[in-house]
């Protein structure tokens, strides 16, 4: 039995409706899954009655709501994963149009993965999205991404990659990774640090949810066969927004490491000159290289407050580390 776990606080209807509709439209036995959503602090409460929630009664799928009155989506995953015991889950968020195939691939990689704990596949915009150019080379910041045409297994163990499935859309993971995940985080007041609250930008809860295959003993995968459409707002798009979003992303960065007790190291003098100046996004727009630079300011100051912390250098040559590393 597959879980299909719908978070939302404040979801626009029409795109709503979008995700429901594909719901039932999936061509997976019905008999093999289930909707929960996740009312989060939503006002007025959801009611499976009431449009567009009634789509899937009116289709005969399954499904319930689970509501999480403390706002922001660290609570609402974990009140998805206390309150559901399927042998996997899949998060769906309110901006999320799954494949009509997806779930009986995602059924399909299951059964020939078992050490495989955590996955997701490709994520793709609407044609009816007009974005702007200069915005392509962040787009990975807004969960769109397309790693190629093979799938990646591998171990998840902290060092991001574009493969890993580090964004909750559509994230695909077994029971094991869910207990595992809230044995090690739910209770932790500072977990709650993690994800967006309202209309907030934070993050950081899909990656530690990702993070918690390796703690299961299980690997993380990519499977291009796998896709969903991102329903992104347009006002998403804007300068401004995705400059405030990159200033979230470094401070996420740095809470992670802090949350986690990732000791911290020292730049090396090529890594901090390339995270200053952007330079993977030399030819690419002023505005994304700009909005990349703020990510990299706000990330770097943090890490140096940890190191003066702990009494370590901030910046080191490389050929003076130790087993220069």
């Amino acid at each position: 039995m597959i879980d299909v776990c719908i978070c939302t606080h404040g979801g626009a209807a029409d795109t709503m409706e979008r995700v429901l509709t594909a719901l039932t439209r999936q061509t997976l036995d019905r008999a093999r899954f289930r909707v929960v959503v996740i009312d989060n602090a939503n006002q007025p409460p959801i009611e499976l009655d009431h449009a567009p929630f009634d789509a899937l009664r009116r289709a005969g799928v399954e499904a319930r709501v689970v509501r999480e009155p403390k706002l922001g989506v660290a609570h609402a995953r974990i009140a998805a994963l206390r309150q559901t015991d399927g042998d996997a889950v899949v998060f769906v968020d309110d901006d999320n149009v799954l494949a009509p195939d997806f779930l009986e691939r995602a059924c399909a990689i299951l059964a020939a993965y078992p050490k495989v704990g955590c996955f997701s596949g490709r994520i793709g915009l609407p044609d009816e999205l007009e974005v702007p150019d200069w915005i392509r080379p962040l787009l990975g910041s807004l969960a769109v991404r397309d790693v190629g045409p093979e799938p990646i297994v591998e171990w998840f163990r902290g060092h991001w990659a574009p493969w890993v499935p580090a964004a909750t859309a559509s994230m695909v993971l077994r029971r094991e990774v869910a207990d595992s995940f809230l044995l090690r985080h739910a209770d932790r007041e500072e977990f709650a640090r993690f994800g967006r609250k309202g209309r907030g930008m934070m993050s950081g809860e899909d990656f530690l949810i990702a993070l918690s295959a390796a703690d299961a003993g299980m690997k993380c995968g990519y499977f291009p066969e796998l896709f969903m459409t991102h329903w992104i707002r347009p006002e998403r798009l804007a300068f401004s927004q995705m400059a405030r979003l990159m200033i979230c992303f470094g401070i996420t960065d740095v809470l992670r490491e802090e949350y986690l007790n990732v000791p911290p190291q020292p730049f090396g003098q090529e890594e901090l000159f390339d995270r200053l100046f952007s330079t993977g996004l030399r030819k690419s727009d002023p505005r994304a290289r700009f909005c990349h630079s703020l990510y990299s300011v706000v990330y770097i100051s943090g890490r140096a407050r940890r190191l003066l912390r702990a009494g370590q250098p901030i910046v080191v040559d490389l050929n003076e580390r130790p087993n220069g590393g």
